[in-house]
């Protein structure tokens, strides 16, 4: 597999399904993107990566999905498979890797072959893979403070971390549609969900949710205006993590962007947030009031 051919492959890569002539023009999109990150990317024009990954088709790599995925899906789980959510799942249309494809990609390309899916009804976080050891590698990964906690994106609602259950074999399951497997080892991280909290602050201005994710974050306006807060990570020396309070005010023509002297051990809990949402909002008040030039 060449690296062009690599390269027409990165919404494939990213599970960003869609049919020939839609995904020619994404690889073009997200290739720029990268670009714009690492000045060595280089990227060819749509029509080159059609023609690509037509190659690709009849080399017998990729495959135009037949069949809706809904269909698919009610068939494997009536037999007893353990499946992709849906709407991770290839729409019939749409292209996807055949298995000889998926084998020589994860041969060139860093892909982890794994199952991971968010069960709201029982509240729980679920990561299957090969081995035990794998799915403790995973959650090791996503629980990186840089990706904002392990909930963070993964869930429609605020959560907290309940208990993480011991790795457990289980019977067959797939990570893509073709990627298939007759054991695994399932990891079960369980949660309950958490409210949203009001923030008033009358003598500031401000009107705003507080969110208590792992990672509190705080939406909301001061002023009429939009506001968001959170915290920035930093670790320094390595593995040794320092959470830094953050607040962008959204105004039109110049964002306000303040950031806490206090680097804090711990993510902050709800009370350290307001504190130092305070902090923020009158630095901002104190901004408007300062004349311009001065």
């Amino acid at each position: 597999m060449t690296k062009l051919e690599q390269d027409a492959l990165i919404c494939l890569h990213y599970q960003m399904y869609c049919p020939l002539d839609e995904m020619a023009r994404y690889v073009v999109g997200e290739l720029e993107l990268a670009q714009h990150f690492n000045n060595s990317v280089t990227v060819e024009t749509a029509d080159t990566y059609r023609v690509v990954l037509e190659g690709m088709i009849a080399n017998g790599w990729l495959r135009v999905v037949r069949e809706p995925r809904n269909k698919r899906l009610a068939h494997w789980q009536a037999s007893g498979w353990l499946t992709p959510p849906e709407d991770e799942l290839p729409e019939k249309g749409d292209l996807d890797f055949t298995p000889l494809g998926c084998r020589l990609y994860q041969s060139k390309a860093t892909v982890e072959d794994r199952l991971v899916w968010v069960d709201e009804k029982t509240q729980t976080l679920n990561c299957v893979a090969r081995s035990a050891k794998e799915c403790q590698a995973w959650l090791t990964w996503a629980s990186d403070p840089f990706s904002q906690g392990l909930f963070d994106h993964r869930t429609t609602y605020p959560v907290q971390l309940v208990r993480i259950a011991e790795p457990v074999r289980v019977g067959p399951w797939l990570s893509r549609g073709q990627q298939k497997h007759r054991v695994g080892w399932k990891l079960t991280v369980h949660f309950h969900r958490v409210r949203r909290r009001r923030v008033l602050c009358p003598e500031l201005a401000v009107d705003a949710w507080l969110k208590p994710w792992e990672f509190i974050k705080v939406e909301g306006k001061v002023a009429g205006t939009r506001f968001y807060f959170s915290q920035e990570v930093c670790a320094y020396p390595r593995d040794i993590y320092h959470y830094t309070p953050i607040l962008t005010v959204y105004v039109k023509n110049n964002h306000f962007h303040w950031q806490s002297s206090d680097e804090l051990p711990e993510p902050m809990t709800s009370e350290q947030a307001i504190a130092a949402l305070r902090q923020g909002i009158q630095a901002w008040h104190r901004q408007r009031q300062t004349p311009r030039g001065l």
